[in-house]
């Protein structure tokens, strides 16, 4: 008898232990769950394109001070990381890019740029380059020679075309500049802004587009050497007119382009991509952050900070 009775105890302590045992195998599936989930809801993965990526790790060291528990994965890419609270930020039009969710974050300006040595300058910085002309140079080729474009004579002196590809932001920019969103762009294709200033200080011959910040020295003053800023002539009269000789420095080209003297058209954005609307917490907040704190480091790195009126637009989403 004593013996049934152990055995029924001993029975029963065993499914005890058993089921205590389930309980805290399944607490511990909860608690893992729980933390992926906690771990999403506080990821963002960004992919920064090359102009990009210095600025997005400035960024991210002063959003993590603001928010200490977002974690940011960043890779230098112009394609999405993957489908998980994944942005692009970059200057470039990335695959199917009209069908992103997308808005501004900072600016700058795109500047046609020739070499300092270029025998034809005197003539070139006092007539400047007409919008047509620039059209028949980048596109139709009817100008192909600088002894043409200055003269209107034919010559030897080739013009030498440095640009970017068709969807970066330089080129598509100079596209809606001059009206030529669906032609053909001719010239060397390189692959950033600093190749084609290197290409056009290399080449007497060369004509480049790239970023104002470029074309000044370290210090953001005066014109770099080697190369030099070819002035528009925005109302085609043939001279480059006081108020579009705005290039001898940079602040001087900047407050140009915020009264209005430089072509708008040419502003070259970054921006924010998502394939479709932000909905993650800490995306949103980074966003947010981009468009508010995050705006006063951007003067450091060149970039223009957005209006008022742009920042409240790019904040309706």
């Amino acid at each position: 008898m004593r013996i049934i009775e152990s055995t029924i105890i001993a029975s029963i302590f065993l499914l005890i232990i058993s089921c205590n045992s389930n309980n805290n195998k399944t607490e511990k599936i909860d608690l893992q769950k729980e933390s992926v989930d906690k771990t999403q809801k506080n990821y963002v993965n960004i992919s920064a394109s090359d102009d990009s990526y210095e600025l997005v790790m400035y960024w991210a060291k002063y959003f993590k001070q603001k928010y200490p528990d977002v974690i940011l994965n960043i890779q230098k890419s112009d394609t999405f990381i993957d489908n998980n609270n994944n942005i692009i930020i970059t200057t470039n039009y990335p695959e199917n890019y009209d069908k992103l969710w997308h808005i501004n974050i900072a600016k700058d300006i795109i500047i046609p740029i020739i070499n300092s040595n270029n025998p034809f300058i005197q003539k070139l910085v006092f007539q400047g380059i007409k919008p047509e002309e620039l059209y028949s140079l980048l596109f139709t080729g009817n100008i192909s020679t600088w002894d043409a474009l200055v003269d209107s004579k034919k010559g030897k002196n080739p013009v030498i075309i440095y640009r970017q590809n068709d969807m970066s932001g330089a080129t598509t920019v100079l596209r809606k500049f001059l009206h030529a969103e669906n032609d053909n762009m001719l010239g060397k294709i390189l692959n950033n802004d600093a190749e084609i200033v290197a290409s056009v200080k290399s080449n007497i011959f060369g004509l480049g587009f790239c970023s104002f910040n470029l074309a000044y020295t370290s210090n953001g003053k005066y014109k770099t050497s080697d190369i030099y800023v070819l002035p528009f002539d925005i109302n085609s009269n043939g001279i480059a007119d006081d108020d579009e000789l705005v290039f001898d420095r940079r602040d001087i080209l900047l407050d140009a382009y915020k009264k209005g003297k430089y072509p708008v058209e040419l502003t070259r954005f970054t921006r924010v991509f998502m394939k479709s609307k932000p909905e993650n917490e800490a995306t949103l907040n980074f966003i947010y952050w981009l468009l508010g704190e995050g705006q006063n480091y951007l003067e450091q790195f060149g970039l223009i900070t957005l209006s008022i009126e742009e920042i409240e637009i790019a904040k309706k989403f």
